[in-house]
Protein backbone atom coordinates (compact mmCIF):
# COMPACT_ATOMS: atom_id res chain seq x y z
CA UNK A 1 0.00 0.00 0.00
CA UNK A 2 1.81 3.06 -1.15
CA UNK A 3 2.09 6.09 1.63
CA UNK A 4 -0.95 8.47 0.03
CA UNK A 5 -3.21 5.94 0.76
CA UNK A 6 -2.02 5.10 3.83
CA UNK A 7 -2.66 8.90 4.70
CA UNK A 8 -6.08 8.53 3.08
CA UNK A 9 -7.70 6.16 4.95
CA UNK A 10 -8.22 6.52 8.78
CA UNK A 11 -8.27 3.90 11.13
CA UNK A 12 -12.12 2.92 12.00
CA UNK A 13 -11.26 2.61 16.04
CA UNK A 14 -9.58 6.35 15.95
CA UNK A 15 -11.65 9.17 16.60
CA UNK A 16 -13.15 11.60 13.69
CA UNK A 17 -11.16 13.95 12.98
CA UNK A 18 -12.01 17.58 13.24
CA UNK A 19 -15.33 19.19 15.50
CA UNK A 20 -18.18 17.91 15.08
CA UNK A 21 -20.94 19.20 12.88
CA UNK A 22 -23.14 21.97 14.84
CA UNK A 23 -26.81 21.14 15.50
CA UNK A 24 -29.41 22.91 16.09
CA UNK A 25 -33.24 22.80 18.23
CA UNK A 26 -36.14 23.60 15.99
CA UNK A 27 -36.39 26.15 19.33
CA UNK A 28 -32.99 27.47 18.61
CA UNK A 29 -33.80 27.65 15.05
CA UNK A 30 -37.26 29.18 15.95
CA UNK A 31 -35.32 31.87 17.94
CA UNK A 32 -33.27 32.85 15.23
CA UNK A 33 -36.39 33.29 12.82
CA UNK A 34 -37.72 35.54 15.47
CA UNK A 35 -34.88 38.05 15.75
CA UNK A 36 -34.21 37.90 11.56
CA UNK A 37 -38.26 38.74 11.20
CA UNK A 38 -37.56 41.67 13.52
CA UNK A 39 -34.55 42.60 11.61
CA UNK A 40 -31.52 42.09 14.02
CA UNK A 41 -28.20 41.88 12.63
CA UNK A 42 -26.23 38.88 12.47
CA UNK A 43 -23.79 40.05 14.55
CA UNK A 44 -26.32 40.54 17.67
CA UNK A 45 -28.32 37.66 17.00
CA UNK A 46 -25.12 35.46 16.76
CA UNK A 47 -24.21 37.16 20.32
CA UNK A 48 -27.76 36.03 21.53
CA UNK A 49 -27.48 32.97 20.82
CA UNK A 50 -23.54 32.19 21.73
CA UNK A 51 -22.37 31.45 18.28
CA UNK A 52 -19.39 32.49 16.53
CA UNK A 53 -20.37 35.44 13.98
CA UNK A 54 -18.57 33.75 10.73
CA UNK A 55 -19.46 30.66 11.81
CA UNK A 56 -23.79 32.39 12.09
CA UNK A 57 -23.00 33.87 9.05
CA UNK A 58 -22.15 30.33 7.03
CA UNK A 59 -25.18 28.63 8.78
CA UNK A 60 -27.70 31.18 8.92
CA UNK A 61 -26.98 33.99 6.18
CA UNK A 62 -29.52 32.91 3.30
CA UNK A 63 -32.27 31.73 6.37
CA UNK A 64 -31.57 35.27 7.88
CA UNK A 65 -32.21 37.53 4.63
CA UNK A 66 -35.28 35.62 3.81
CA UNK A 67 -36.51 36.04 7.42
CA UNK A 68 -35.38 39.69 7.17
CA UNK A 69 -38.21 39.88 3.64
CA UNK A 70 -40.59 38.32 5.49
CA UNK A 71 -40.82 40.60 8.34
CA UNK A 72 -40.55 43.47 6.09
CA UNK A 73 -43.59 42.66 4.38
CA UNK A 74 -45.17 42.16 7.75
CA UNK A 75 -44.69 45.62 8.62
CA UNK A 76 -45.76 47.07 5.29
CA UNK A 77 -49.24 45.17 5.50
CA UNK A 78 -49.55 46.65 9.34
CA UNK A 79 -48.47 49.92 7.73
CA UNK A 80 -51.09 49.59 5.52
CA UNK A 81 -53.85 48.89 7.96
CA UNK A 82 -53.14 50.38 11.08
CA UNK A 83 -54.75 53.42 12.70
CA UNK A 84 -51.90 54.51 15.17
CA UNK A 85 -49.35 54.73 12.66
CA UNK A 86 -46.19 56.67 14.47
CA UNK A 87 -43.96 53.27 15.32
CA UNK A 88 -44.68 51.82 11.69
CA UNK A 89 -43.67 55.16 10.18
CA UNK A 90 -40.67 55.17 12.00
CA UNK A 91 -39.61 51.97 11.02
CA UNK A 92 -40.56 52.39 7.34
CA UNK A 93 -37.96 55.03 7.12
CA UNK A 94 -35.24 53.08 9.36
CA UNK A 95 -36.05 49.23 7.46
CA UNK A 96 -37.89 50.01 4.06
CA UNK A 97 -36.01 52.68 2.55
CA UNK A 98 -39.24 54.97 2.81
CA UNK A 99 -38.81 59.05 3.66
CA UNK A 100 -40.89 62.18 3.68
CA UNK A 101 -41.55 64.02 0.81
CA UNK A 102 -39.70 67.09 0.26
CA UNK A 103 -41.40 69.68 -1.86
CA UNK A 104 -40.20 73.43 -2.31
CA UNK A 105 -42.47 76.03 -4.14
CA UNK A 106 -41.94 79.91 -4.29
CA UNK A 107 -44.45 82.73 -3.09
CA UNK A 108 -48.37 81.43 -2.41
CA UNK A 109 -47.26 77.47 -3.56
CA UNK A 110 -46.04 78.93 -7.35
CA UNK A 111 -42.57 78.48 -8.77
CA UNK A 112 -39.34 79.37 -7.38
CA UNK A 113 -38.37 82.46 -8.41
CA UNK A 114 -34.54 82.77 -9.76
CA UNK A 115 -31.88 85.65 -9.47
CA UNK A 116 -28.99 85.52 -11.46
CA UNK A 117 -26.11 87.60 -10.03
CA UNK A 118 -22.78 88.70 -11.71
CA UNK A 119 -20.54 89.16 -8.87
CA UNK A 120 -18.02 90.39 -11.18
CA UNK A 121 -20.12 93.73 -10.90
CA UNK A 122 -20.53 93.58 -7.62
CA UNK A 123 -17.22 94.53 -7.25
CA UNK A 124 -17.08 97.32 -9.26
CA UNK A 125 -19.94 99.21 -7.78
Amino acid sequence: MSNETQENKQDESSPPLGRPPLTFTQEQLDEIDKHALHQCKDNLIAVKMGIDSDTFKRHFAERCVSKRAEGKSEKLKQQYNDKTPTMLIWFGKQHLDQADKQELSGKDGGAIALQVVNFSEIKKL
